[in-house]
């Protein structure tokens, strides 16, 4: 027979209390009564004594608050997106909050049906990472169950709040690096499968033009068809592979460029593999660069030039922001973005251009 479950009135019957000074005792709130230590450690044995556990979505129907967050994650196996779920857990743990993560499925809805599981009692508000596919639909849909939600490192078209990276300083600073080094064939590859590769396309379309430099449209390496699949185990190294083609097509051009700007570390990856596969010595011959800063851009050879996106900061504001909003729902302050400055991380896969490549 299963155990029946032992609650307060339990211990309150076996201390000789009343069920509100056993609730003060566990729930370490006196609101200013004096309750004696004897009391306090004969409440506290007796609890242990008989294997009482907090009934936590009971107090969460009383307090409207659990104490608890959740995550929604597009792509835990990525390298970035691993650290960021990473460092909001960490951050999380820091504040006394408890947060759980999900895992996106790979169907259109999965994230507005994960959501609507989680609709009851059991989580304060929610954090929305990466550039999840149906952004704007899950947050109809959390706006609808009155939850609060904050988009974390999902760009900057995303609706308020958010927290994210000034990737248009990134780009910024990558451009002027390359300028100085006396590049200005610049070409950029990246998939536009992805909302924020999409997003680094146009930031980077907008930095050349600022510095006057043409961007023939040979110059413009996309793969297009590869959305990030969760279930197919083969995807990441598919669209390596398809890294490593685009970057031998744009160095076998008549005209080649003589650096790329990749819209991640891991296209930046495959570019410096593609070259190597064609004879050419980088940054000799080509200069290239990545975008977020993870770690295997320090382990490759050339270690990798790269905007580092600092994922802590941007964590540890989400964060912040997610639980304020718990608190004040209704200030329109917290309704805002918050954009973190990335840093350069100049290694050796850059170099100025030589005469014969300008």
């Amino acid at each position: 027979m299963r155990k029946a479950r032992v609650g307060i009135r339990d211990i309150a019957e076996e201390a000789g209390v009343s069920i509100g000074t056993v609730s003060k005792i566990l729930n370490n709130k006196t609101d200013g009564v004096r309750i004696g230590a004897e009391t306090r450690e004969r409440v506290v044995e007796i609890a242990e004594r008989l294997g009482y556990q907090a009934n936590p979505l009971a107090s969460a129907l009383r307090s409207k608050r659990t104490g608890i967050i959740g995550a929604v994650n597009r792509n835990p196996g990525g390298e970035f997106m691993g650290r960021l779920g990473q460092q909001v857990q960490l951050a999380a743990r820091r504040r006394d909050v408890e947060l759980f993560v999900g895992i996106m499925k790979n169907m259109p809805d999965s994230v507005e049906a994960q959501l609507s599981i989680l609709q009851g009692q059991l989580f304060d508000g929610f954090l929305l990472l990466g550039d999840l596919p149906n952004y704007r639909d899950v947050a109809r849909k959390l706006r609808n169950l009155n939850k609060p939600h904050v988009s974390v490192a999902a760009g900057i078209a995303v609706e308020v709040p958010m927290a994210h990276t000034d990737e248009a300083l990134g780009f910024k600073l990558l451009l002027d690096y390359l300028w100085g080094l006396g590049h200005r064939k610049i070409a950029f590859m990246g998939s536009l499968a992805w909302p924020l590769v999409r997003e680094r396309l146009r930031l980077f379309k907008e930095g050349m033009a600022v510095k006057g430099l043409s961007l023939p449209g040979e110059y413009i390496a996309t793969m297009d068809n590869f959305p990030y699949n969760l279930e197919d185990f083969a995807a990441s190294e598919k669209l390596f592979r398809s890294t490593v083609d685009h970057a031998k097509a744009l160095l076998r051009q008549a005209n080649p460029p003589t650096a790329i700007v990749c819209a991640t570390d891991g296209f930046a990856l495959g570019a410096l593999k593609g070259a190597a596969q064609l004879g050419l010595r980088v940054p000799r011959d080509v200069s290239i660069t990545g975008f977020d800063g993870i770690e295997g851009g320090f382990i490759c050879q050339p270690e990798l030039t790269t905007i580092r996106r600092p994922i802590e900061k941007v964590a540890a504001e989400a964060v912040d922001l997610l639980l304020a909003l718990i608190d004040s729902p209704e200030d329109p302050a917290l309704q805002r973005r918050i954009l973190i400055e990335p840093e350069l991380i100049v290694r050796e896969s850059c170099a100025p251009v030589l005469e014969e490549n300008s």
